[in-house]
């Protein structure tokens, strides 16, 4: 008897995923792969950020504009939300935002407090101006 019971789920139990639940599977498999690697290859090469003194940024290599940081930045324990102007031009007479997430395991903890510490001081000169 069961001898018969083995033989009768012999063949599902060698190939679990056979005809529709394969081709299922086999796209899936396609889909997260090419997921996968279209995100790999979308993936940023790392870039250095210059903050000057009166609050100047500045990335390098400059595939990112430069400008000057707004007190309008946000900071949290776990990341920056980098907010700055660009300079003027015909375009744009205010400048440009731009917004950028910065993670906080993107740099060192030292990098990550003198930054939150740049906005601070930051978002102080500019209530004063106000």
């Amino acid at each position: 008897m069961l001898v018969l019971l083995a033989a009768a789920l012999g063949q599902s139990l060698l190939l679990p995923l056979q005809g529709l639940w394969l081709g299922l599977f086999g796209l899936l498999w396609f889909a997260f792969a090419w997921f996968w690697w279209h995100s790999w290859q979308l993936a940023e090469p790392p870039q250095t950020l210059l903050l000057g003194e009166a609050g100047e940024v500045r990335w390098l290599p400059g595939r990112r504009p430069s400008g000057e940081l707004l007190g309008s930045s946000l900071v949290l324990p776990w990341a920056i939300l980098l907010c700055w102007r660009t300079a003027p031009d015909k375009a744009a007479p205010g400048g440009h935002l731009h917004y950028y997430w910065l993670l906080a395991d993107q740099c060192s903890d030292e990098d990550y407090r003198a930054l939150a510490r740049a906005i601070r001081a930051c978002r102080w000169q500019q209530a004063g101006l106000k």
